[in-house]
């Protein structure tokens, strides 16, 4: 029988002689426990989970009368109750425990009593952002005999929170010795600094690869390098 809608009922006696008439009930109205709400996480932070639903499909056949929220760590099997009486279809979580994984269960409830469940994913306890991208290739766009001006651009995805900056380092190779002087890369400047910055302090003909990482309270990204460049005299007497 469908549910959640109106019938008429028709009813009539019979026996071993034949069939009464026909008479019709009034309006009668099917209701019983609602089918329970989908689950949608709104957000997550370090130690809470905001949740929110829809009223469910169908509703029993009358008005849902609040809902009830249950979880549980899923390192445990046992459910908690988190509210039993709340009146809004969305809810906040909080004092959770960072790093755990939690799940939900929300019930529907009207007059004839709580709807079953349908189990959240399991949600971890932390921020969503992630370490920015690298930046654009760097590129030498001007140099001297002792410096070289390095720009770039910034990040195609800064992972979710604005970069504060970038760190900018190089590495050497004489072109004499056909070495690498400094196998390690090397800071520029220990300060976090903006899409180009005037290096100084470089050796004639020698060779830099420079590198440069985006910077943000979450971390520090990945980085591209550059070609090598060789450090010369752009200035000749004719």
């Amino acid at each position: 029988m469908p549910e959640g809608r109106n019938f008429y009922f028709r009813v009539c006696a019979v026996n071993k002689y034949g069939q009464g008439q026909m008479v019709e009930t009034k309006e009668t109205k099917i209701s019983e426990v609602p089918l329970p709400p989908n689950i949608k996480v709104d957000a997550v932070t370090s130690d809470s989970i905001t949740l929110s639903w829809s009223p469910p499909d169908y509703d029993g056949g009358c008005c849902i009368a609040h809902y009830i929220v249950e979880k549980r760590d899923t390192n445990t099997q046992e459910w908690q109750m988190v509210v039993s009486n709340l009146a809004r279809t969305s809810f906040k979580a909080g004092r959770l425990t960072h790093g755990a994984e939690y799940q939900f269960r929300i019930y529907a409830v009207n007059r004839y009593g709580k709807s079953t469940y349908l189990d959240s994913p399991g949600i971890t306890a932390q921020y969503n952002f992630k370490q920015p991208g690298p930046p654009s290739t760097p590129i030498v766009k001007h140099a001297t005999k002792s410096n070289m001006l390095v720009t770039w651009n910034e990040p195609v995805s800064d992972g979710g929170s604005p970069v504060l900056g970038y760190h900018l380092e190089r590495k050497e190779r004489s072109i004499e010795k056909r070495e690498t002087s400094r196998l390690a890369w090397t800071l520029v400047k220990g300060d976090i600094i903006q899409t180009f910055y005037k290096v100084s302090g470089l050796l004639k003909d020698n060779e830099y690869i420079f590198r440069v990482l985006a910077v943000s309270k979450h971390g520090i990204g990945e980085p591209l390098e550059s070609e090598p460049v060789k450090v010369t005299d752009p200035y000749t007497i004719p």
